[in-house]
């Protein structure tokens, strides 16, 4: 027996149906019961038929809603090249109405430089079967076009024959991201090369820059050979010039050590104030200058401010900061060097009244090689001092910071780590350019 019959059977006794009459013929009684039975399973299939189509419209509607709301393209297209079916992201992607894609060519859709790439993946695939995805872009993406990856599948269709089933994804944003990337590499290339270029044209221009300068040095020292006042001024602006020169050179490698990631540091316990003092000696040398810079010392009770710092570094970093002072601040303008105890740090502060920057300005002044406009001031430089400086200071674990107002004048500070190896003790003074002591 059955299933079907089964549950029959135990509808019939619970509907409690009596069995036919005891009157009616012994021939009639088991087919009256059959038939019962019979309606009985009828009636059981046909609820079973309702459920199962109920099952299956929620089924094609779950169907539905995936298929319309997927977040990939899915279209149908016919052996002839028709759109068939599409949903709603295809059609999004397509640039085109849900009912107007139906019996649309497919292949207008995609930019003419690329649709030999989707007729040669159709081929493919109506001759073998299977072919691999293609990338192309489509025209109704907007402006350029948008880039999809185009897989499809051959399928046998019950009524249509054969069709694609196409699978379209936006991969725009890949497609950006691998150029962006490849622009990056192609600067990195071009960032390395012309660091390349810069580390060998300054140990080339170094060795005859040296042969100049020793050989003008000879002329104005060798007392063997006395040179008259003309001449000695010539060659003074010759060793001038090449002095001028073998900076700039330095500079440009230094650039390129730092580009290249090669500039190190040596760290160490330094005296910020020793070197502030060297810096103002040095300074002093230079007839462009005179007595124009002030140093305050330090703050009662210390006489040494120790820093971890390169030494050499860190004097480079000071000369460079009291130049740039000195050259954008006007005669008879002074330039005033502070040091100042900030919690763990010391600070070095160099502040002038010169010319000053605007916000602007300020928001460029560390791109290499950018005076800011500057370039007609008659003031000489390369634009990438302040570069250097900033990348030595952070290389020493301290940070730069610039404040400026146009005609005001600029502050620049230079906070370092203090190395608390070194003595506390001392008064505070005064340094002029001279390397004297007031106060």
């Amino acid at each position: 027996m059955d299933t079907l019959q089964r549950r029959a059977e135990a509808l019939l006794q619970a509907r409690s149906e009596q069995p036919a009459p005891s009157s009616s013929p012994d021939a009639v009684v088991p087919l009256l019961n059959a038939l019962r039975l019979h309606q009985i399973e009828l009636e059981v299939q046909n609820e079973d038929l309702r459920r199962a189509l109920a099952e299956l419209e929620r089924s094609r509607e779950r169907w539905f809603d995936l298929y319309e709301t997927a977040p990939v393209g899915y279209c149908s297209v016919s052996d002839t090249g028709l759109v068939l079916q599409a949903n709603r992201r295809a059609a999004e992607l397509l640039g085109w109405s849900d009912d107007g894609l139906v019996k649309q060519r497919f292949a207008r859709f995609i930019v003419d430089q690329d649709v030999s790439l989707y007729y040669s993946l159709r081929r493919r695939l109506l001759a073998t079967g299977a072919a691999p995805p293609c990338e192309v872009r489509l025209s109704g993406g907007g402006e350029g076009g948008v880039w999809v990856q185009l897989t499809a599948t051959l399928v046998q269709e019950p009524e249509q024959g054969q069709s694609l089933r196409i699978v379209l994804t936006d991969i725009s944003e890949r497609r950006r991201l691998a150029a962006a990337l490849q622009a990056q590499q192609l600067a990195e290339q071009a960032s390395l090369a012309k660091t390349a270029f810069l580390a060998r044209m300054s140990h080339e221009l170094r060795t005859p820059l040296h042969a100049i300068l020793g050989f003008s040095s000879l002329l104005l020292t060798d007392d063997e050979l006395p040179l008259a006042s003309g001449p000695h001024e010539a060659v003074s602006l010759i060793q001038d010039a090449g002095m001028h020169l073998l900076a700039l050179v330095d500079d440009l490698l230094d650039v390129s050590r730092i580009e290249s990631g090669a500039m190190r540091v040596t760290l160490g316990p330094v005296d910020a104030l020793a070197v502030l003092r060297d810096a103002v000696l040095g300074m002093a040398t230079r007839p462009a200058y005179p007595q124009r810079i002030g140093v305050t010392a330090l703050p009662d009770g210390e006489t040494r401010a120790m820093v971890r710092a390169d030494p050499t570094r860190l004097r480079q970093v000071v000369l460079n900061l009291l130049s740039n002072a000195l050259k954008y601040s006007a005669a008879p303008n002074r330039v005033t060097a502070q040091l100042t105890r900030i919690g763990e740090r010391w600070r070095i502060s160099i502040v002038d009244s010169g010319i000053g920057m605007s916000a602007a300005q300020l928001a460029d002044l560390f791109q290499p090689f950018n005076r800011l406009g500057r370039e007609v001031s008659g003031i000489d430089g390369a634009g990438i001092g302040l570069f250097i400086t900033r990348e030595l200071v952070q290389a020493m674990g301290g940070q730069l910071h610039v404040r400026s107002q146009p005609g005001v004048g600029t502050e620049v500070q230079v906070d370092l780590m203090a190395d608390e190896a070194g003595a506390p003790g001392g008064d505070p003074r005064q340094v002029d350019e001279a390397g004297h002591r007031s106060g």
